[in-house]
């Protein structure tokens, strides 16, 4: 019993205790009523089972506990062996298989991993010893343990004999690609060797240039030799033994740095000649404008002309030509920077010879034109100086008229005619010095010159060997003769001026010896050019005949090359002959050219030996020796092996034709479709075919060892080998292609009767599946849940079953298809029509089930749905009709009677409400009926919908009843409150008029209509009572008895108040008018009137009808409110057309309407009849969306399930992309996903809207749509992961017959070449031990097999057609190939089971003497590197000759081991043969080798002997002169010396640097035979070579840079010394220029004009502008002073302190100067602006005084005017008297006249000025006494008091005064003016007081007391206002300062 068993049992305790406990209550109930012994039998029964029940629980409880230990144990038990089973994995997976062993090639590696394995293998055994302990099947791990151990036992065999032979061949590979690395980088180093010359011009810059990046674009090549280096390497010596591996890192190191140096030398030559071409383009540039313009002013200065006629024109010409002189003077600096970039290009890239002579030529062509324009210049200077001279001369002799010294006279006049004379000549004559002077420095410079050239022409003759420093040579020489070419002008020049001196015969003798000298040198330069192209072109002739024999000699050698290869057929080899007797009649040709080359050379050799042209003759005469010797070798092996070949021609013939026909018959079919009898004729044609070939196999397998046998013998590489191969091939192939064909035909039998099979298996099945359907669908109806679950259920299964139809149904197509291949056309479409037909009822039986299955399931829904919700609503409806049935409680209050109707309302609205759910259960219904016509669902929808009718028609009467009864009590009640107001109103009417006084007749009036209206209302109340009392009696008659006492006792109250208060009021109003007629009596008209009025108007009350009472309104907003919160309280429909009615009910409800028209309080009810509104237009929305999502949904559920269909068959053709559609259906569903979202968004939007069936309905849809989602989410799902696991076993069964198909093939090759060569005796034992292992491992790997297809038959069902044809095709390939091992190895282990016993001793001798040939290898190659010192070398050769003489010896101990060999192969086997053979070849290829190895070796080694002794030489050499300039160059430059020790010095770094150029070729020299050398020598000569090249360049360099730049500093400080005097001279003459003109500027006068002060401080300034410049130079010069006195050299102090003194001086005085003259000029400035204001004042005064004298004015505005114009002359005074002050202060910056000139008009002014303030004076007098005369003294002492009160209080105010002078002088003035004013002022009132004394005394009365008191009064006045005047004056005197 299993645990679950138990735990099932133990579960089900609790039912069996139930049970246990009914039996026991029945037990006692029976014991009740049975009697004695039948009470005890049932106790007995009773206690029976209580014991059972208890014995059973404990055994079972003890069961589970056991079974839990046992499983716990299992547990561990099971963990324990699942780690020692992954441990023995892992250990299995950490060792290598097999396959990736031998795939990976490297024995050596292999080996070491096997010796690091080998402790696996002894954890192996002991892990599957503790697996032995377990109770498990451990056969598959112990045969994977022991195949293991078997592996590794063969592969450490095979992995230490494979480890020799790899290692042989890597070697081999990396000598190859290392030797044709170095090759190839000696022919690059050769190839642009030309490109580090010095290029001489543009052209060759250029052309290096763009050879360089020519081969850098190019340098692919040697890129891939480098990497072929490298791989080589790192491949060798991962298998090289660890002695050998640094010698092969050394040269891999080397190799590496070999190439990285080429490529940086040439990425740097290319740089240096990009920039060697940018600076000589730029020479160019800059060179060829300064000769265009020296040329054109060298034409404009010849054609300048001295023969003028007058002076102007001859001042114009001196202009022009001191206008040339300026601009050549310009151009030094242009031709100084010419100079500077020739010499750069000279020094630094020794490039230059041809720029420096184009300077040289230009700066002799500047010199000549200076020296020309010169001497014309002083030519016309001294001529227009007479001319000057001669007319001035003649202008003082045509003033002079009387002369006293007459003598004196006459000596002038003859002077002048002397001069005129002169003047007149001046166009034929020049003057003798300057002719003199011009003709000598022409002369010196030409001698100078010449000098010059003969020295080099001296230097050029000295012997030179080597090609470059010819061509410098002819360079040298063909720049100087164009350089003496173009001194030829200078000298015609000297001429011209020799020929104008006639009187002086010395020159022309000179000249003549000038001349001969310049012919002597013109011709030895062209010798000199002559004889540098004779030499050039001889070594270019020895060059090229150098280079015409080897390239003839390398091309002879690369078709001798081509032609030693001895391979193909007789034709070819014969070809091949007729080509070596072509080759060696060439060599006559070849002897020729040699010859020439040598008579060539005795042309070059007088003038020394070229040493690298020497070096390769000798090499080339080396290689000719050479390749005669190898072409009559050739020519002698070819004829030996001519013979043999034939023989195998005729054989070959033969069989090719039998094969011919044997495969013309086996085309017997051209395709594979026949029927079924067809195919089987053709089966025994071909098996009869098959014996006939047979017959042919031994004679076919002995082909190609005859063909080897040959080959052998003649020792060539021919195609016979390849044409037995090729025959043998046909043969195999013909008897593969009848195999294959039989094959094929056997399987296509079988493929057409498996297709007829199951064919008719699916053929049943369809049949049996379409009468199951049948059955099923059985139409329904009636509504019955079981009835249709149960369909379901039936259809589920049928879907069910379609899986196995489609197996089925893939099956088929599959062998279908593959029989249809086979077969013809017609036959192939009658079947493909019978399975079409099958396919097509499927699908229909597949789309009738889905249809089925679908509308069931709606049905099924929709049934649910309906009865549900019926039920529902039924029962709403019954307890709404039972609620409206029962009676209505009769109410009293009114407050009472509305709520009853609001309660009511809300039933109706309930009942209105459920309309929406009840047509939902009607729709719902008719959708039932559409599919099921079940009569009790019509029945039951009709009842619903008249029940639902007769509740609205209730629900509705019940309302408006209710509704009347409260409309009828507030009508009363609203009547009785108008009552009750009307009587309160006219009481206070009534007490308002009594309170009213009348006193007079009109307000009587008025009394009494007010009377008459109260009467009138009172009269007409009286209707109002009784329609009160009526609607009274109306109430209460309405209600029922039970409150209809109560009510009436309330009306009646009511009446009865109302009454009363009418009453009083009527008693009052008659009581009022009574008093008011008793008052008054004579009021009776009005009184009368009023009562008429009065009856009148009571008999219209009477006659008034009642109007509607005001409480309609009221009652309309209550009953709106009602309708309103019965809407709010409605809850949303989930079906449209019943939320689009709910919404029309609110918008077209007629209260609605009336809103607009009632008052302020229906606005709230009008804003909440909006709001839900649009809530419900929110809920139409809602559900549309809900809706919308629902079609949605269904439409991608029907979408989806379409898809599903189609997808879940399993007839597909391919399972992969079968998988990849079911994942894009996954995608798509799980893309569609937010589509189910949004249903469930939409879903919490309308639900909360809902009523409860809804939402239950909502509930169920969405739930319906998550199921059906969830559902087919998990089909697509699963029915993915079933594709995927089928996928993945069928990978994984591949994987293992892959793995077992790949393992044969890679055993096959081993195993085939094994059944070729018998293993020698002593290995014979472990060989077949080997080959057992490999039996063991064949065994496993078919064990492996069977397994895999079993599996794959598992799987094969569920894939689709590719995949399962792909498998099967796996399946019968690795069968195929592990059954041919099997054959192999079983073959393979006879002939290992032979003995080896007869062929030992000559196998053995064999062996012996292949070791001793590899021992001789050994020898030769033992030192691969060639010694580097010629005394070495040669020992290196005699070794090698001696072991090239031993291997020739050896010769015929080889030709007698063949013998034997042929001797033992007689009687021998096939296998024997073919051992003996091999080893006879093997011992032969070695010694063909190794000779061959040899005898180049040994030429490698005579051909570097020769190129060591001259290497030495060159090195040496080269070595001493850089030893000579280290000592030169090496002491420090001492610039305390003097100038003749920095002389020497300068020339000993001259001389190195001259001689650098020839040490440069030699170490040129050097660098590429060390190059060549380098690859060649043991890592110990390799690094002193290595690093001795790459030194010698450095020092080199560091020596000639160092030469250059202590040359260079040397010639800076010799020309920094020449300018630092220079510089102090030129300066000190500047100064002492500007000192003379400060000088003369002093003395000159200065007037009171600005523009003479501004012109001479203009000048003043201008010495200061050229002291500053000057400053720069004083600075320049104490910084050079400053660095000549830190180096120590001389620095001329007392002349610098001289130079510092007079600048600083100079520099002081000019700086005051200036500023003293700014201080005048301003102070000119203010003198002059005074001058002009005063003037200007004086004529304003003036002008100003004639209009005041010549108009009409009153006396007091003419006073005031006056005093104006005096002030304005105190201003012009006061002007007047500062403008004499500055004359006295410029008296001493002005001269006298100037000064005089002023002062007189000063007092001109001052004249002027005085009389006009006597004229004014005059004028105040006169005005004031015609004032005094005209005014009277009371008038005046008032207006004058009021005036100086003003003025007084003006002062006193404070006055904000500008600063500025001219705003202070301005009030001042006013001040004044204001004085005067005053004091005129006073004076008139003096005058007028005096007068009117006069008066008094004259009358002799008394002078008035007030007059006095006026004056005095006035005299306060006075003195305040002269205190103010005072403290302003004061105030503004202070501004004035």
């Amino acid at each position: 019993m299993s645990s679950v068993e138990v735990k099932e049992l133990l579960d089900s305790k609790q039912r069996g205790r139930e049970r246990l406990s009914r039996v026991q209550r029945c037990g006692a109930a029976a014991r009740d009523h049975t009697g004695s012994g039948g009470f005890e039998a049932v106790e007995r029964e009773e206690a029976a089972l209580l014991s059972s029940w208890e014995q059973w629980e404990r055994g079972a409880l003890q069961t589970r506990a056991g079974l839990e230990t046992s499983l716990s144990q299992i547990a561990s038990s099971e963990q324990e062996f699942s780690g020692l089973s992954s441990r023995l994995g892992r250990t299995c997976r950490t060792l290598p298989p097999s396959s990736m062993i031998v795939a990976s090639g490297w024995p050596s590696a292999t080996l070491a991993d096997l010796v690091k394995a080998e402790p696996m293998s002894e954890s192996l055994k002991t892990q599957l010893n503790d697996l032995c302990r377990f109770s498990r099947d451990l056969g598959t791990l112990s045969e994977r343990v022991s195949s293991l151990i078997k592996e590794y036992n063969s592969l450490s065999l095979q992995a230490s004999r494979g480890c020799q032979s790899k290692e042989k061949l890597l070697d081999q590979g990396f000598r190859s690609a290392f030797r044709e690395f170095q090759q190839w980088l000696v022919n690059a180093k050769i190839n642009t060797a030309k490109c580090f010359d010095v290029p001489q011009n543009l052209s060759e810059a250029s052309s290096s240039l763009q050879k360089i990046q020519e081969f850098l674009s190019d340098r692919e090549q040697g890129q891939s030799k480098v990497n072929a280096v490298l791989s080589s390497s790192e491949l060798f010596i991962i298998v090289a033994a660890k002695d050998r591996v640094d010698g092969v890192r050394a040269k891999t190191n080397s190799a590496r740095d070999d190439w990285k140096n080429l490529m940086s030398n040439l990425h740097s030559r290319e740089t240096g000649l990009q920039n060697l071409v940018c600076q000589m383009k730029d020479f160019e540039a800059s060179a060829e404008p300064l000769q265009d313009w020296l040329n054109v002013t060298e034409q404009a200065v010849q054609e300048s002309s001295t023969r003028l006629h007058d002076l102007a024109a001859k001042k114009q010409e001196l202009h022009k030509l001191q206008s040339v002189l300026e601009e050549l003077a310009s151009q030094e600096v242009h031709l100084s920077r010419l100079r500077e970039k020739a010499q750069l290009l000279w020094d630094e890239h020794a490039a230059g010879k041809g720029f420096v002579h184009s300077v040289s030529q230009l700066s002799a062509q500047y010199l000549a034109l200076t020296n020309l324009t010169k001497e014309k210049a002083s030519r016309i200077d001294r001529i227009v100086t007479e001319h000057q001279m001669f007319s001035q001369g003649l202008k003082e002799l045509q003033n002079w008229a009387l002369l006293t010294a007459r003598q004196e006279k006459e000596i002038q006049l003859k002077m002048l005619t002397t001069r005129g004379e002169s003047v007149q000549r001046n166009t034929q004559l020049e003057g003798s010095l300057s002719q003199w002077t011009s003709y000598q420095e022409d002369v010196h410079q030409f001698v100078a010159w010449i000098e010059h050239v003969e020295e080099s022409l001296e230097s050029g003759t000295k012997p030179c060997s080597e090609m470059r420093d010819k061509t410098a040579n002819l360079g040298k020489a063909k720049l100087l003769h164009e350089e003496v070419l173009s001194h030829s002008a200078l000298l015609d020049t000297i001429s011209m001026k020799s020929a104008k001196m006639a009187e002086h015969y010395v020159t022309q003798l000179e000249l003549q010896d000038l001349q001969e000298r310049y012919n002597a040198v013109r011709e030895n330069a062209m010798m000199a050019v002559g004889t540098a192209e004779e030499l050039v072109v001889s070594h270019q002739e020895y060059q090229r005949g150098l280079q015409a024999f080897e390239d003839w000699l390398e091309e002879e050698q690369e078709k001798l090359s081509c032609y030693t290869q001895l391979e193909g057929d007789v034709d070819t080899l014969e070809e091949t002959l007729q080509k070596l007797q072509e080759l060696q009649l060439h060599c006559t040709e070849g002897q020729a050219l040699l010859n020439t080359l040598l008579v060539c050379r005795e042309l070059v050799t007088p003038w020394g030996l070229p040493q690298m042209e020497e070096r390769a003759l000798e090499t080339a005469q080396l290689e000719w020796r050479l390749y005669q010797g190898r072409l009559g070798e050739t020519r002698a092996q070819l004829n030996s092996a001519l013979a043999k070949l034939r023989q195998m021609e005729q054989k070959f013939q033969r069989l090719d034709s039998w094969l011919r026909g044997m495969e013309t018959k086996g085309q017997l079919r051209g395709h594979r479709r026949s029927d079924r009898t067809t195919k089987d004729a053709q089966l025994e044609l071909i098996k009869s075919w098959q014996e006939e070939v047979l017959v042919y196999q031994e004679e076919m397998e002995g082909l190609s060892i005859l063909a080897q046998q040959v080959l052998d013998e003649t020792h060539i590489t021919s195609r016979i080998s390849t044409r037995a191969t090729q025959i043998t091939a046909r043969y195999h192939a013909l008897l593969l292609h009848l195999l294959e064909t039989i094959k094929q035909l056997q399987e296509e039998v079988s493929c057409i009767e498996d297709a007829q099979g199951i064919f008719g298996t699916f053929s049943d099945w369809l049949s049996m599946s379409q009468n199951s359907f049948s059955t099923v669908t059985s139409s329904i109806d009636v509504v019955d849940r079981v009835a249709m679950e149960r369909k379901m259920k039936k259809l589920e299964a049928l879907q069910g079953d379609l899986e196995q139809g489609h197996k089925f149904l893939k099956t088929m197509r599959e062998k279908t298809e593959r029989a249809l291949e086979y077969l013809e056309e017609p036959e192939a479409d009658q079947i493909r029509e019978e399975v079409d037909g099958r396919l097509f009822q499927l699908e229909e039986l597949t789309a009738s089930l889905r249809a089925e299955h679908s509308s069931l399931e709606k049905c099924i829904a929709l049934s649910k749905d309906f009865l549900d919700k019926y039920k529902g609503q039924s029962q709403w409806v019954a307890d709404t009709q039972n609620l409206l049935a029962s009676a209505v409680e009769p109410k009293a209050e009114l407050y009472q009677k509305k709520a009853q109707l609001a309660k009511y309302k809300t039933v109706q609205q309930t009942v209105q409400s459920h309309e929406s759910a009840v047509r939902s259960v009607i729709e719902k219904g008719e959708s039932l009926l559409d599919i099921v016509p079940d009569p009790a669902v019509r029945d039951n929808m009709t009842r619903l919908q008249a029940d639902y009718q007769g509740l609205c028609s209730a629900a509705k009467t019940q309302v408006l009843s209710l509704v009347e009864w409260v409309k009828e009590h507030e009508d009363y009640n609203s009547e009785l409150q108008e009552a009750e107001k009307w009587l309160l109103q006219m009481s206070s009417r009534l007490v308002t008029s009594d309170s009213m006084q009348t006193s007079s007749m009109e307000m009587a009036t008025q009394q009494l209509a007010r009377h008459k209206a109260i009467m009138e209302d009172i009269s007409s109340f009286e209707e109002r009572l009784g329609s009160l009392k009526q609607k009274g009696e109306g109430l209460v008659a309405s209600c029922t008895e039970q409150v209809q006492a109560k009510i009436s006792q309330q009306v009646q109250a009511q009446q009865q108040g109302t009454r009363d208060s009418y009453s009083a009021i009527c008693n009052t109003s008659q009581r009022s008018l009574d008093r008011e007629l008793q008052k008054h009596v004579s009021h009776q008209d009005t009184l009368q009137q009023s009562q008429t009025w009065l009856s009148a108007v009571l008999e219209e009350l009477q006659l008034h009808h009642h109007q509607p009472p005001s409480g309609l309104q009221e009652a309309l907003k209550q009953d709106m409110e009602q309708q309103l919160l019965s809407f709010s309280r409605r809850p949303a429909e989930l079906e449209t057309k019943m939320a689009d009615n709910m919404l029309s009910q609110v918008k077209d409800s007629p209260e609605h309407a009336d809103l607009g028209r009632l008052s302020h309080t229906w606005l709230e009810l009008c804003h909440q009849a909006a709001k839900l509104q649009g809530h419900r237009q929110q809920d139409l929305l809602r559900a549309r969306d809900y809706h919308r999502c629902i079609s949605a949904m269904e439409a991608l559920f029907e979408q989806v399930s379409v898809a599903w269909d189609n997808l879940a068959r399993t007839d597909a053709e391919s399972s992969s992309e079968h998988l990849e559609a079911l994942r894009k259906l996954a995608v798509t569903l799980q893309e569609r996903r937010a589509t189910l979202e949004d249903l469930k968004e939409q879903r919490q939007k309308v639900v909360q809207h809902l009523n409860l069936d809804d939402k239950e309905l909502v509930k169920e849809q969405i739930g319906h749509f998550e199921q059906r989602w969830a559902q087919l989410q998990s089909l697509i799902d699963r029915k993915i992961q079933d594709s995927v696991v089928t996928l993945e076993d069928m990978a994984l069964v591949e994987a293992r017959l892959r793995e077992a198909r790949d393992w044969a093939e890679e055993q096959q090759p081993a195993l085939s070449e094994a059944m070729k060569m018998s293993p020698p005796p002593e290995l014979a034992q472990s060989f077949l031990f080997d080959h057992l292992s490999v039996c063991s491992e064949l065994e496993a790997k078919q064990l492996l097999l069977s397994q895999a297809m079993t599996d794959a038959d598992r799987i094969l069902a569920h894939l689709g057609l590719h995949e399962r044809q792909r498998l099967q095709q796996l399946i019968g390939d690795t069968q195929s190939e592990v059954e041919s091992l099997s054959v192999t190895v079983a073959q393979r282990r006879k002939h290992l089971s032979k003995a080896f016993t007869e062929r030992t001793q000559f196998l053995m001798a064999v062996g012996q003497s292949i070791a001793w040939v590899q021992q001789n290898e050994k020898k030769a190659q033992a030192e691969e590197s060639v010694a580097l010192l010629p005394d070495d070398l040669a020992k290196q050769v005699r070794t090698c000759r001696n072991i090239q003489s031993s291997l020739k010896a050896y010769q015929s101990e080889l030709t007698s081991l063949w013998a034997q060999g042929r001797d033992l192969m007689r009687d021998a086997s096939e296998e024997e043969k073919n051992e003996i053979l091999t080893k006879l070849q093997e011992l032969q290829n070695t010694f063909d080798k190794t000779l061959h190895r040899c005898g180049q070796r040994l030429q490698e080694l005579e051909k570097a002997l020769t190129s060591r002794k001259y290497f030495k030489t060159d090195l040496e050499k080269t070595c001493q002169w850089l030893k000579q300039a280290d000592i030169v160059t090496f002491p420090e430059i001492n610039l305390m010396n003097g100038d003749p020790e920095l002389e020497f010095q300068l020339l000993r770094y001259q001389q190195i640097i001259e001689h650098a150029p020839e040490y440069e070729n030699l170490l040129l020299t050097v660098q590429r035979a060390g190059q060549e050398i380098l690859p060649t020598l043991n890592e110990v000569d390799h690094c002193y070579l290595d690093e001795k090249l790459n030194t010698l360049p450095q020092q080199y360099n560091a020596i000639l840079a160092l030469a250059k730049e202590k040359q260079e500093k040397i010639q800076q400080a010799i020309l920094a010394r020449k300018e630092y005097a220079s510089f102090i001279d030129v300066t000190h003459r500047a100064l002492k220029e500007l000192d003379d003109q400060y000088n003369d500027l002093e003395k000159q006068p200065v007037g009171l004009q600005t523009e003479e002060v501004i012109r001479l401080q203009g000048d003043y300034k201008s010495i200061l502008v050229d002291l500053s410049d000057l400053g720069q130079a004083v600075g320049e010069l104490n910084q050079k002073k400053e660095g000549f006195r830190s180096t120590g050299q001389p620095w001329r102090p007392e002349v610098m302190t001289q130079l510092v003194s007079l600048y600083n001086g100079l520099k002081r005085r000019a700086e005051q100067k200036v500023e003293h003259l700014d201080d005048t000029l301003e102070s000119f400035e203010d003198h002059k602006a005074m001058a002009m204001q005063v003037d200007s004042e004086l004529k304003a005064t003036k002008e100003q005084l004639v209009k005041v004298n010549t108009e009409t004015q009153s006396a007091e505005e003419r006073l005031k005017n006056y005093h104006a114009l005096a002030g304005s002359l105190q201003s012009a005074s006061s002007h007047l008297s500062r403008l004499m002050e500055q004359m006295d202060t410029l008296a001493t910056h002005v001269d006298r006249a100037a000064q005089d000139s002023s002062k007189e008009q000063v007092e001109l002014w001052q004249d002027e000025l005085r009389s006009l303030q006597a004229a004014v004076g005059e004028l105040i007098v006169e005005c004031e006494d015609r004032f005094v005369q005209s005014k009277d003294f009371e008038t005046e002492v008032t207006r004058t008091l009021d005036w100086l009160q003003d003025v007084r209080d003006e002062l006193a105010c404070a006055v904000i005064v500008d600063v500025r002078l001219e705003k202070v002088q301005e009030e001042i003035r006013k001040q004044q003016i204001m004085q005067e004013e005053v004091q005129s002022r006073l004076r008139i009132v003096a005058a007028l007081g005096s007068r009117e004394k006069q008066k008094y005394v004259s009358a002799n009365e008394l002078v008035p007391a007030h007059m006095d008191t006026s004056l005095e009064e006035m005299a306060k006045l006075q003195a305040e206002v002269q205190k103010a005047l005072s403290s302003k004056q004061v105030n503004f005197s202070f501004y004035n300062l």
